[in-house]
């Protein structure tokens, strides 16, 4: 019994349970806004990937010496202040990042230096399943759907269609109005897409630069995939009407493009992914 006791990693569950228990409130209200949110319905699978690559690293891990560190413990104490400030100011996003703060700090404490730098990704991996504050997101979306309109509207009107904008506001004639809503900012496939993008570059390249060349990426990706997606509901609805570009299909080309931005990443992770010298003699 004593064994279990001291053994770091009973140590770690325990832990573990004790943070959910604290966390708990506030669990459920992220749970519950990946349920309603769908700019963040993507955090219910950011978990699963997170522990999916802490199991891949299992053998790896059990040649680990652990070795318990005491500065874990500062910066668990720096996450319990964290979340005493946010619970204050009944600020969730404070609340939630503190979660993940103590969470690294339980690990160092607990397993030590060399465990948590083997799975020091899946572990800042789950920052993608904490949604953004609302200032910060409206504040990058604002511009994003300005800029999206801009250049759809300049690249359609270069190809002889008779369009314009004000702002976010597209018009053609001979009396069709759209507008390039928050929803249609690219925002959201940016969210998710760098998610992917982040994970995809981890498990495809060894070399630091491509992994972060395979991160990077995804933004001009999910950009200019967006402005495809309004340039195709301008078309749409130039051709066959305003209900049917802002109807099914309009719903239909973001899954498409997003497929196609899915599509793009996997063929940039392909040309830079090298292969190891077990896979190549094979």
């Amino acid at each position: 019994m004593l064994k279990l006791i001291i053994d770091p990693l009973y140590q770690l569950v325990i832990s573990g349970m004790v943070i959910i228990a604290i966390y708990f409130p506030m669990l459920t209200k992220l749970v519950h806004q990946w349920s309603t949110d769908e700019n963040y319905s993507h955090g219910f699978i950011i978990p699963v990937i997170s522990v999916y690559l802490i199991y891949a690293k299992r053998e790896k891990l059990k040649q680990l010496a652990v070795e318990q560190a005491v500065g874990g413990l500062v910066i668990t104490a720096l996450g319990m202040m964290i979340y005493i400030i946010g619970v204050i100011g009944a600020d969730l996003f404070t609340q939630r990042f503190s979660f993940l703060t103590i969470l690294v700090g339980s690990i160092i404490c607990l397993l030590g230096y060399k465990v948590f730098k083997e799975i020091s990704f899946p572990i800042f991996y789950l920052l993608f399943m904490i949604p953004l504050p609302y200032v910060i997101f409206y504040a990058i979306a604002a511009p994003l759907k300005l800029f999206a309109a801009n250049a759809s509207v300049a690249i359609l009107k270069e190809a002889g269609l008779p369009i314009m904008n004000r702002g976010h506001m597209i018009y053609m004639p001979p009396d069709i109005k759209l507008a390039v809503a928050y929803a249609c900012s690219g925002l959201r496939s940016l969210i998710s897409l760098t998610a992917l993008g982040a994970v995809f570059g981890y498990y495809t390249q060894t070399k630091l630069w491509k992994r972060l060349f395979v991160f990077g990426v995804t933004v001009p990706i999910a950009i200019i995939s967006n402005i495809i997606r309004i340039m195709s509901a301008c078309l749409l609805a130039f051709v066959y009407g305003e209900e049917v570009a802002t109807g099914f299909l309009h719903d239909f080309s973001g899954v498409v493009v997003f497929a196609v931005a899915v599509f793009l990443l996997t063929v940039i992770g392909g040309l830079l992914w090298e292969k190891s010298p077990s896979t190549s003699s094979s």
